[in-house]
């Protein structure tokens, strides 16, 4: 009764976990099925990536235990679903690797595979200070290098994403102790969040311009070089970063603050939002489309959203000119929050308008493109290949 008992518990717990990793499985190798997709973003947001080889190995090597020893057809198909995932997933493992190769991204295998644990930085210096007061006081947190320059330090400034609605200055606080270490003072803001009854488009970039403002009143105490500046972000802070980095270089900025802001060298993002209006109009799966509907809703407002002046004035299409900063792209293959047309269109219109840019596709990704963990296949491509892009402009670094 107890072996009865024991096979029928082993078999359920099997079936459970090798049916939830082949919709995972099947949602990352067929990422526009609906409904289906989900399982694309639950490889990225769920687990480390290589994790899931870890666990396919474990599942089919207890179902070919099992059926060794007890037998059955439920433990023989758990058996050869288990090899299916442990393809599966080292596949697409092998795939994003190698794409980091050929781009020259050196990839940690026991960092990647989680026996290394990620480095820390724990003796970069941090500081919080409030830098505006638009809609309430707002923070930025500064992370400055142990060490000091005579020439001055080069200088980052992070916008987070979070579409709009959610996220906070931390939320990259690991690629940004990177970037001290590096030699960078890097600056990470808060900025108001959207809701359903607050509209944000036109706050948020006017807490952005006061953070200009508090960099160049705070330059000479971090020793910040700021003929060295360079902007950073991900998805919605994607968006507010190629928005802002446009609108300095071509001086509209520079009128609104009424004062001299840094030019920025260059710029890096990740899977930017950079037309939110098209996020929902692009996208065919309505998992997603009623969820994107509501995030750019919440940011431009009921009113905004019909409103071609408001929409127009967040789609960073409409600040590109010629003094449009170099800009690097990182992009997810199946990203369902930021269609990859959309940021393939923005990288068109910045070529043809003889920007220098560079976008690079992360096989299987979905929009975390896997940068959430840390020594990840993306997060470690968007941290070399941000801090390359940089030091091709000038950061000496």
């Amino acid at each position: 009764m107890v072996n009865k008992v024991f096979a029928f518990l082993l078999k359920s717990v099997l079936v459970i976990f090798i049916l939830g990793f082949l919709f995972i499985l099947s949602g990352t190798l067929f990422p526009f099925v609906p409904y289906v997709s989900v399982g694309n973003l639950l490889f990225e947001l769920v687990l480390r990536a290589t994790t899931f080889i870890w666990v396919s190995i474990l599942l089919f090597a207890i179902s070919a235990f099992a059926f060794k020893k007890l037998g059955g057809t439920v433990l023989k198909i758990c058996t050869a679903l288990g090899l299916v995932l442990v393809i599966g997933f080292f596949s697409i493992n092998l795939s994003q690797y190698m794409t980091a190769r050929k781009h020259d991204v050196n990839i940690s295998l026991t960092k990647l595979t989680g026996i290394s644990p990620p480095l820390t930085y724990d003796d970069i210096q941090t500081g919080d200070f409030v830098y505006s007061n638009v809609d309430g006081p707002k923070e930025l947190t500064v992370y400055t290098p142990n060490s000091t320059s005579a020439a001055g330090h080069p200088v980052i400034l992070y916008i987070h994403g979070g579409g709009w609605t959610t996220g906070d200055r931390h939320n990259a606080s690991s690629f940004l102790k990177e970037f001290a270490n590096a030699g960078y003072v890097a600056i990470s803001i808060s900025y108001s969040l959207a809701t359903a009854t607050k509209a944000t488009w036109d706050i948020a970039p006017k807490q952005i311009n006061e953070a200009l403002s508090w960099i160049n009143t705070h330059a000479a105490d971090y020793q910040m070089d700021l003929d060295r500046f360079y902007m950073f972000g991900e998805s919605a802070g994607g968006q507010l970063v190629t928005n802002t980095a446009n609108r300095i270089n071509d001086g509209t900025i520079e009128k609104e603050l009424n004062e001299k802001v840094p030019t920025v060298k260059a710029v890096s993002v990740a899977v930017p939002a950079v037309n939110p209006k098209a996020l929902y109009e692009t996208t065919k799966l309505p998992v997603f489309k009623q969820n994107l509907y509501t995030l750019v809703t919440s940011y431009l407002g009921k009113d905004g959203i019909n409103n071609p002046e408001v929409f127009n004035s967040v789609s960073s299409f409409e600040t590109i000119s010629s003094k449009t900063p170099p800009t690097f792209i990182l992009g997810g293959a199946h990203d369902h929050i930021v269609p990859p047309s959309i940021v393939e269109d923005y990288y068109k219109q910045l070529k043809a308008a003889g920007i220098d840019t560079e976008y690079i596709k992360l096989p299987f990704a979905d929009h975390a493109t896997n940068t959430v963990y840390p020594n990840g296949v993306g997060y470690e491509m968007l941290s070399q290949l941000t801090l390359r892009w940089f030091n091709k402009y000038g950061s000496g670094i």
